[in-house]
């Protein structure tokens, strides 16, 4: 939802800035299609979109929002290309995995790395978050200890491959935020992880 808000403010003020007497929303699926449903209100009254490429008009004051009505992708693109461009890219998310008790990926993992490594290149990241985590098999303080760990090898790797380490931020969290609960002492592989976000 949060995202949607974002694509209609930059979408309103484009318009703003090409008629001065009206104001249009237009409501964008999500990258990954999805799509939520926004009301567009002044004192006058309100209007509710919910589905994707739709537009609501608001032409001045002292005049409800008019009625929601379909506009095309290059309509859209026609009038906000601007703004359209000046957006960022969504965030990626990586999952390394790794052995039991140790900050030593899986196999599978060390290509995912590399994977991470290209990505982080290819978008001229500056802004790379690395957060390292554990199941919770075996003490709680020294699983702390390991998803530092964790996060650290993974980021280090990350800096040896070229990247300034002030572009990096590390965190750890230990047993805490697992993907699957589990109960105490139980090894999950997919507990032991590092989560990469590069945005």
């Amino acid at each position: 939802m949060k995202k949607l808000m974002i694509w209609l403010l930059l979408l309103s003020f484009a318009a703003i800035g090409a008629c001065s007497n009206q104001t249009t929303v237009v409501l964008l699926p999500d990258p990954d299609g999805k799509v939520g449903k926004v009301e567009v209100s002044n004192k006058q009254g309100s209007q509710t979109m919910g589905q994707a490429y739709q537009a609501v008009g608001v032409e001045m004051e002292g005049r409800a929002p008019l009625p929601p009505e379909p506009i095309s992708l290059g309509e859209v693109k026609r009038i906000f290309g601007g703004a359209l461009e000046a957006t960022p890219e969504a965030p990626v998310r990586f999952m390394l995995y790794f052995k039991l008790g140790s900050p030593e990926l899986v196999p599978e993992s060390k290509k995912v790395l590399h994977e991470v490594i290209w990505t982080i290149k290819d978008r001229a990241s500056m802004d790379i978050s690395v957060v390292g985590h554990c199941d919770t098999y075996g003490a709680e303080d020294a699983n702390i200890r390991l998803s530092t760990r964790r996060a650290q090898a993974v980021a280090d790797s990350i800096v040896a491959a070229g990247i300034a380490k002030e572009y990096l931020e590390i965190t750890s969290y230990g047993e805490r935020y697992p993907i699957v609960p589990t109960g105490d002492q139980v090894k999950e592989p997919k507990n032991r992880r590092v989560e990469v976000t590069i945005r």
